[in-house]
């Protein structure tokens, strides 16, 4: 599952991006930043711009976005009202609804399984270097202490699994 915390009300500064780490370039699919530049009265105005914009970024002039910054107040603004007309149509609601029950996500039973599976693979692992460790020793290739310390070690790290 997502990490979600990062657009938790609590780390949301003033004034911050509505839609930060959301918004894709329209012309070339590219994730956009977030900057502040300050107009010719002084004051501050917030823009969405596309990080191909800067051609050392997008790896040469040729490939370089053209496409404009745009300002933060704006965009958010027109989200807000989409979502906000989509809120008040209960049938888009409805078919939003339905098409995330269609996308419906694998079985509890099957995520453990799968789990289950990654941990019994690293026992194995484990099991295989303490065997390894164990000809290691009878071959005379490492002595007795050096078996002590890597066997806890890998002790260690199967506790851990």
């Amino acid at each position: 599952s997502r990490d979600n915390s990062q657009w938790s009300p609590r780390r949301a500064d003033p004034g911050a991006w509505l839609l930060r780490g959301l918004v894709r370039c329209g012309a070339c699919g590219v994730g956009v930043v977030c900057h502040k530049m300050r107009g010719r009265d002084g004051t501050f105005h917030r823009y969405y711009y596309c990080r191909n914009h800067d051609p050392l970024r997008a790896g040469g002039e040729d490939k370089r976005c053209n496409e404009r910054n745009i300002r933060s107040d704006d965009l958010d603004a027109f989200v807000f009202e989409q979502v906000r007309d989509a809120l008040l149509q209960p049938e888009v609601l409805l078919a939003g609804e339905q098409a995330i029950a269609k996308r419906a996500p694998a079985p509890d039973d099957e995520l453990l399984d799968a789990q289950l599976a990654r941990f019994e693979r690293k026992i194995e692992a484990t099991d295989g270097e303490r065997r390894r460790l164990a000809d290691l020793y009878q071959a005379g290739l490492i002595e007795l202490v050096e078996l002590q310390r890597r066997a806890k070690e890998i002790d260690a790290r199967r506790a851990n699994i």
